[in-house]
């Protein structure tokens, strides 16, 4: 999907993959203190639902493979669960990224719900707005449209000035309120305001470039009616009605 994203093949493009990829980590875990049972190597084989984590590998390979066009990535996590896996490769200071001396050509940025000390929403990372090394906004539970746009701004404001060459998103529609975790308070219309706010930042920085991955949604109905919502925008952008 990137490299046709790249060339220009397409103007965007929307990767329905399964299982999601946010909290995997270098190690699989993000615990690198913590082994698998009757394992020798440290980390565990996944971590919240997640195996692969492939907007990390999608931003590496942009990179790698595009290196002449792509000089700066952007990925946008607006899942309802903080990303942790990807800041970790991404952001970290002595992440995979860093140790390639890569990390300062992409921005990592998560719009996420947060829970309480006493009741943290998983996996309990980054439960306060941080700029570095990744920009994260959390909101409490009960946030609507309203709250979530006012946030979701300060990320597509950090974007712009980053001035990216591709923009990523994980696309978790989770934080929908007919999601079963119930958290966050979000509607159909605000995942559209969300696509297209994303679209005029790529048109503005990037030519267009988006490729969205689909993240968390744990109640199918929600899940594939907000897919198509976003997929929709994604595609009639631009065009009267």
């Amino acid at each position: 999907a990137i490299d046709t994203v790249v060339r220009g093949e397409y103007r965007n493009a929307f990767c329905v993959v399964r299982p999601p990829g946010h909290h995997a980590g270098q190690s699989g875990s993000t615990r690198k203190d913590q082994k698998a049972p009757d394992e020798d190597e440290p980390g565990l084989v996944g971590q919240g639902f997640c195996l692969i984590n492939h907007v990390a590998v999608g931003a590496r390979h942009a990179l790698a493979r595009h290196g002449s066009t792509i000089k700066k990535v952007v990925v946008i996590d607006w899942d309802l669960h903080h990303g942790n896996g990807t800041e970790q490769i991404l952001s970290d200071p002595d992440g995979p990224l860093a140790r390639e001396g890569l990390r300062d050509r992409v921005l990592f940025c998560s719009i996420h719900g947060a829970g309480p000390d006493d009741a943290p929403l998983y996996p309990g990372t980054r439960r306060e707005p941080s700029t570095t090394p990744a920009l994260n906004v959390p909101l409490k539970r009960g946030s609507g449209p309203a709250e979530f746009l006012r946030g979701f701004q300060q990320i597509l404001d950090a974007a712009e000035a980053f001035n990216p060459d591709l923009i990523l998103i994980s696309a978790g529609f989770d934080a929908h309120k007919d999601d079963m975790f119930r958290f966050l308070r979000l509607n159909d219309q605000c995942y559209r305001d969300m696509t297209k706010r994303v679209m005029d930042l790529a048109y503005r920085v990037c030519g267009g470039r988006i490729v969205s991955l689909l993240e968390g949604g744990y109640t199918i109905s929600t899940l594939v009616r907000c897919s198509v919502v976003h997929a929709r925008a994604l595609a009639t952008y631009g065009q009267p009605g």
